[in-house]
């Protein structure tokens, strides 16, 4: 519990620099063809950097600890630098081919872009492709890290992005170049600190060709379902930004990722750092053979997530106009952006149930070294995704893309839950119910104070006395209805306070 809400902690950080950011880009370019195209290229470059690290972290975990169980840490260690000197290879490849066709890749996120807007995007986009290698890098050494108990590190360049990239926002003054230059600079410079890390867990880098032995085959055809379950998940993203370029070219694309990002800030902070921690647990109970005790530490996990999870989707929701009105409307951001921003944030919030739920069952899945099932889902998802994507785009614009990927997350919860009781056995269900029954009282009563207090009077710092007071009483209410692990939480704070008093 201490490592969670250390990562919790330091995502928590990154997002405020993160918030920002943010509010520096939408002070500075608002929802113009440069936010667009900065969107567009960075979102097209993450998908490249997202799909191989999350198929390296999902496979890598269980591979190690198969390796350390059967034949020791050190081989463990030597099949650590053999993937890692097969996928930088593999990265150049596909560097390279970044690099050649970024037009052609920014087309496919965004069909509506041409011209000059078109040519920026592939700028930025390039620069990102730059940094391939430190992300590749930083994915595999991430998970041995965690392994290893060390959590802080892998948390720390989310921190260190945000202030680069606010900084060059802030120069660039819509200069292309900087723009450009500070984004390569971002990437790169965010994972400094690795090898300071690695040094001190006695790992020993070792630079050779790669090898195609048979313990890298193994992971690479692992690899490769857990690949698609991530593509499905960026395909859907770019769908999404493909349909937002025609519904509403001029901005639209800004709009859809304005709202998302207050999402990811959500899911990262209270969402990831359970789902982070409890990975290597349930790799080492499934490389014992305790099933168990790993569908009992998936069920009680699923309630932490969901007692941070139910007040912020009803928070989001209730707030959405002036948590948006907060964070972006300034300078550049128009009030009809703020409006439209706020709205399809709305219909966005229950996305969060995909991250939320299915994720936490896919560990199961991928500790297992089933990469199958989670692909198949995942695909199923993207099916329904794109056919209501076209389909509500076209009554209600922005607002029906942002239904249309709610609804295919909310059937991608429904599948998993049924393909983990077909594979696994059932989940801890009494448990889970009663808590979350617990949970969904005292998210209303949070959703009812909120809409009420702020509405005595709205502003910025009204808003935020809302949240904190909302955030009082949802707390206290939980406490009293006596959901599990509420004290746990708490003493995790108090051993926090704890030792900070015993350092001074």
């Amino acid at each position: 519990m201490n490592d969670t809400l250390l990562l919790m902690i330091l995502n928590l950080i990154g997002k405020i620099f993160s918030f920002v950011r943010e509010m520096i880009f939408s002070f500075t370019y608002g929802t113009g063809p440069i936010t667009d195209a900065f969107n567009t290229s960075t979102t097209a470059a993450t998908l490249i950097f997202s799909v191989i690290t999350y198929a390296l972290s999902k496979t890598y975990i269980p591979s190690y600890n198969e390796i350390y169980k059967n034949k020791g840490e050190k081989e463990a260690d030597i099949f650590t630098n053999k993937l890692l000197n097969f996928m930088l290879f593999l990265t150049s490849v596909i560097m390279i081919l970044g690099l050649s066709f970024a037009p052609f890749v920014v087309k496919l996120f965004a069909a509506g872009y041409s011209g000059e807007k078109l040519q920026i995007a592939s700028t930025f986009m390039r620069a990102v492709i730059l940094s391939i290698y430190p992300n590749v890098y930083a994915a595999i050494m991430s998970a041995y890290l965690q392994v290893k108990g060390d959590f802080l590190t892998p948390a720390l360049p989310l921190v260190i992005l945000n202030i680069i990239l606010g900084i060059t926002i802030l120069i660039s003054k819509g200069n292309v170049k900087i723009m450009a230059f500070g984004i390569f600079l971002a990437y790169l410079l965010q994972y400094f600190m690795f090898p300071i890390a690695l040094k001190k867990s006695n790992f020993t880098r070792k630079r050779k060709f790669y090898q195609m032995d048979e313990s890298i085959k193994k992971i690479l055809i692992l690899s490769l379902p857990t690949t698609f379950t991530m593509a499905a998940v960026y395909i859907s993203t770019i769908v999404d930004q493909s349909f937002a370029s025609l519904v509403a070219p001029e901005g639209g694309v800004s709009i859809i990722n304005y709202a998302l990002k207050i999402l990811r800030i959500v899911s990262s902070t209270f969402i990831i750092p359970f789902q982070i921690t409890a990975y290597p647990i349930i790799g080492k109970l499934v490389a014992n053979g305790k099933m168990n005790e790993m569908k009992d530490l998936i069920s009680k996990t699923l309630v932490k997530i969901m007692t941070l999870f139910i007040p912020s989707i009803i928070g989001l929701m209730i707030l959405s106009k002036p948590i948006i009105t907060f964070v972006y409307f300034r300078g550049e951001f128009t009030y009809q952006d703020m409006i439209m921003t706020s709205k399809v944030l709305f219909y966005y919030s229950l996305y969060l149930i995909g991250p939320a739920l299915a994720d936490l069952l896919y560990l199961s899945f991928f500790s297992n070294q089933n990469t199958r099932i989670p692909t198949i889902i995942s695909f199923i998802q993207l099916g329904i995704n794109i056919i209501l994507d076209f389909t509500l785009s076209r009554i209600y614009g922005l607002v029906g893309l942002a239904l249309a990927t709610t609804i295919s997350q909310f059937s991608a919860v429904i599948i998993a839950f049924v393909m983990y009781k077909k594979t696994y056995g059932n989940l801890d269900f009494a448990y889970i119910g009663k808590n979350i029954s617990k949970l969904l009282i005292g998210g209303a009563f949070l959703g009812i104070f909120a809409k009420f207090f702020f509405s005595l009077k709205p502003s910025n710092f009204w808003l935020l006395l809302t949240i904190a007071l909302s955030a009082v009483i949802y707390l206290s209410l939980i406490y009293l209805l006596k959901v599990d692990g509420i004290e746990e939480i708490i003493q995790a704070f108090k051993n926090k306070i704890a030792k900070k008093r015993s350092a001074k």
